[in-house]
Order: structure tokens, then sequence, then C-alpha cells
């Protein structure tokens, strides 16, 4: 769900084996439902960007929507440019600057990308191609020691079901200019052995996207969750090498919460929390 002053926007209804075929807005004031609009491909892991009058979302095939709040009329419509049977699992993330970040993932499941939107048109504006698929949902803000606005995404296949194959998995962070796409930093973390992701088991089946959406602190610092081993990481590219050294702890901390996490880290004053699939986590400074 994602709340503005006066509004509340989520997905509704429910289809197997997952996703949602409607998106509604409701009065925030007196829990009236405004409009409903189907979504022909439906939605999953829906974190939209509510704007101007206007709220910006993808389905899962990877069409980017933009429709009007005061009436669900529909103001755009980009159809995805990847292929059929892509998807796009995560959210989209939108800029002071006007633009709207995508993360997607083709077919085979063998390579993936980040592009960036006009929210105006709803044209494509350039795309970043990565090796493997992108599942998280993109996230944008200053990063520490480059100025300039950087758009954070990961790679990587998710783990598995705990009765599943053990395999070796592994993921990359990507830090780019929310201008151009060029790269600005990496981080990987140590490749997961395993049927499923950390604290996974038959009583508690936890099967989330391999990273989870990214969380940028004021002072630049980038939060993310690295589902398959459980572990939370801080992430600061200090000597702007364009890597983020795992065993540099200036540049990378981490804590090993156990379990994975879909949802971004939270910030609140002096605190971090990460709500894993074993429950929430906080930590104070």
């Amino acid at each position: 769900m994602t709340a503005t002053e006066d509004h509340l926007f989520f997905p509704c209804g429910a289809r197997v084996p997952y996703g949602a075929p409607d998106v509604v807005l409701v009065s925030r004031k007196t829990g009236d439902l405004l409009w409903r609009f189907n979504v022909p491909k439906f939605t999953v892991n829906i974190t939209p960007c509510m704007l101007d009058g206007s709220v910006v979302f993808n389905d899962e095939a990877g069409g980017m929507y933009r429709l009007s709040l005061q009436d669900g009329s529909v103001i755009w419509y980009t159809a995805p440019f990847f292929g059929p049977g892509g998807a796009t699992l995560g959210g989209v993330a939108c800029s002071r600057d006007g633009k709207v970040f995508n993360g997607f993932a083709t077919a085979d499941m063998k390579s993936g990308g980040l592009s960036a939107f006009d929210v105006q048109t709803g044209q494509r504006l350039w795309t970043k191609w990565v090796t493997a698929p992108v599942h998280n949902a993109p996230a944008i803000g200053r990063i520490h020691s480059h100025d300039r606005e950087a758009v954070i995404f990961a790679m990587g296949l998710p783990t598995g079901h705990p009765l599943g194959p053990a395999v070796w998995t592994n993921g990359t962070v990507y830090a780019v200019d929310a201008q151009t796409g060029d790269f600005i930093w990496t981080f990987e973390p140590p490749a997961w052995y395993g049927a499923s992701c950390a604290g996974s088991t038959l009583e508690q089946i936890c099967m989330p996207d391999l990273f989870s959406g990214a969380t940028v602190s004021k002072d630049g610092t980038v939060y993310i969750n690295w589902s398959a081993g459980g572990i939370t990481y801080a992430l600061r590219d200090l000597n702007k090498d364009g890597r983020c050294e795992l065993h540099d702890s200036e540049e990378v901390s981490g804590f090993d919460l156990g379990s994975g996490a879909t949802g971004p880290p939270a910030l609140a004053e002096q605190m971090l929390v990460v709500n894993t699939c074993h429950g929430p986590r906080a930590f104070s400074a």
C-alpha cells in the first residue's frame, strides 16, 4: 500500500499462483473507493510512484502505466521492449527530474537490466543490461563519496524451495548514474550454497527475491538485504574505485539475520529496521 495525504493506492484481488489483477485508489479521509483499474498482465510486488496528480507503476510483464488520480484514466502506457515471456517483479522509482526507473528479466532468466523512462511521455530513455535477471525494486539517492544521484539495483536468480537441489547462488548490487546509466560501483556478497535462502525450512518456507530493494540514507550509505545469505549490508565506495570491497570494513559492514527479506530496510532517527521472514529486526545507532 502507498499513501499520500489524500489517497491510498494498492493492488486488489488475487490470482493463482501470485499477483493481483486490479489496482484501486481509496480516499484516505472517508475510505470510499474512488476507482478501480484492471491490469491485464497483473501486478506483483508493486511499488508505485505517486506524483503530480498521477500514479506510475509496472505490470508483471514489464508494461509501464501512468494513471490519473482523478479518475483512473490512462495518461500513457509503454509496452515491454525486452520480448515476450519476460518479467518485472520489482516496482518503480521516480527521480526529482522526471525519470522513472524499472528493472526487468528476460524470458530465459539469463539476463536483465534497468531502464529509465520519461515520466511525462513514457518514452524509454536508456537501458543498462546485465548478465542475470533483475527482480528487486530500484532505489534512488545521492550516494556516499560520489556527488551525483544514483540508482541502486541488483541482479541474480532467487534461491528456491527447501526440498530443491542445493546450488551455488551469486548476485551483484549496482549503483548507476541516474542521468546516463553508467556504472558507479558494484558489490558482490559471498556466494551462498543451499537449496533455499537462509532460514527457510519446510515449517516456515521463505522464498524472497535474491536482494531486497535498497534504502539510501541521508549520508549516502546504501542498505540492502542479501536474502540468500540472510545478511543486511551497509555499502559505501569510499575510495571511489568502483567497488564496495567486501573485506574493507570502512566500505562494507553487515549483520547476519539468518533470514531472507524482500522488503527494503527502513530508516528512522538513529534506527534501522529490517522485516525478515522470521519477523522484524531493529538496530539502534
